[in-house]
């Protein structure tokens, strides 16, 4: 791991739940999600990268990921996948 990774994966993990939280509040209910909209603020890339991750895993899907379109990214008509609520509720 190269210096400074660790601190952007961290805050990517961060991201992660925030974003999965904010999508389990509004189930079954698509939504708009942005950084400024996360119960934690965090930088437009980790949220990025974040998003990216989830939705590569199969854990939420979303209509767009909108980059530059406005003040900040944004995930358009984004909810959680089954598999996202199923992984979720296995470890609760």
């Amino acid at each position: 791991m190269k210096q400074g990774e660790r601190p952007h994966l961290e805050a990517i993990e961060s991201a992660r739940r925030a974003i999965v939280e904010q999508l389990r509040r509004e189930w079954p209910y698509p939504l708009t999600v942005t950084p400024q909209t996360l119960t934690e603020r965090v930088p437009d890339r980790v949220f990025i990268d974040a998003a990216k991750g989830l939705q590569e895993e199969g854990l939420i899907m979303y209509e767009a990921l909108l980059i530059g379109a406005g003040p900040a990214p944004q995930l358009l008509d984004a909810a959680l996948t089954r598999r996202g609520q199923l992984l979720e509720s296995e470890s609760s």
